[in-house]
């Protein structure tokens, strides 16, 4: 058995043949419940619906409940069960920011990702960021993070729309890469270049009613929020959600609050660290 060191195993019923024996995306789902992961693991030895998932979380302990190495059912799609890990993390949709970083057991479930990435040879050259839809529809084996919505609009099978839009993919990225440094990694393949690149000195400014600005600067700056793990679409209009990410990120971060891109922010996205 393909068993991460240091959680729980606690078997799952549902796990079926993969057909190359290889994984290469890791999965994000939400329980939709407030079950422990405990209580997950004990109801999936049992379960007869045919759904399954390779790890439990919740905000304190991280359970597995499949060998790494077989399917999982977990996505709705063929490409998703084939060649994913399935991490279930405790809670819904509309938890918000806050919520999901005051209750999930982040350190160990870091830990437990960091492992399997530092000693599965299938996951070698894994980049630990949030891929893109385009991406994962060119590549279903492509080695990155991503969420079962992202599935659903890559691969189609399914409805689920989780983890929700207030789960914060930079905490589990951050997380992550501290997993793989205790697990004897150097670095993360993905660990952002502190290499800002070049400005405009155009300040980006969302104002309703009017003209939403665009521009490449604005698409790179897009780009570069969600590589961090921000919800962001990347689409080089500074829009309403845009400007959201840009107020979070600033609070975070304790840099000037406006909800506007310009030199400060800019320069932050590339320079403060993941945390």
């Amino acid at each position: 058995m393909a068993k991460i060191p240091g959680i729980p195993f606690v078997e799952g019923r549902n796990d079926y043949t993969d057909v190359d024996g290889k994984k290469y995306g890791i999965a994000i789902h939400n329980t939709s419940n407030n079950a422990s992961d405990e209580a997950e693991a004990s109801y999936a030895t049992r379960r007869t619906d045919g759904v399954s998932s390779h790890l439990y979380v919740d905000k304190d302990s991280v359970t597995q409940s499949l060998d790494t190495r077989v399917r999982a059912g977990h996505a709705g799609s063929r490409q998703g069960n084939e060649n994913a890990i399935a991490v279930e993390i405790t809670g819904g949709n509309g938890m918000s920011r806050a919520w999901w970083l005051k209750n999930v057991a982040w350190d160990k479930l870091g830990r437990a990702l960091g492992w399997l990435i530092v000693h599965d040879p299938d996951y070698k050259g894994f980049r630990v960021e949030r891929t893109t839809v385009a991406q994962m529809r060119a590549n279903p084996k492509i080695k990155a993070l991503y969420g079962h919505d992202d599935m659903r609009r890559a691969w189609g099978g399914t409805t689920h729309t989780d983890p929700g839009p207030g789960f914060p993919w930079d905490k589990l990225i951050s997380s992550i890469n501290a997993g793989i440094k205790a697990a004897g990694g150097t670095s993360s393949p993905a660990t952002p270049s502190s290499a800002v690149p070049a400005w405009s000195g155009r300040t980006f400014v969302y104002t309703p009613g009017r003209t939403t600005m665009r521009g490449g600067d604005i698409e790179t700056w897009q780009k570069r929020m969600r590589r961090r793990g921000w919800t962001i679409t990347v689409d080089g209009a500074y829009g309403p959600q845009s400007r959201e990410v840009a107020l979070k990120f600033q609070r975070e971060k304790k840099i000037t609050v406006d909800g506007r891109v310009g030199r400060q922010t800019w320069t932050a996205a590339w320079t403060k660290p993941i945390t």
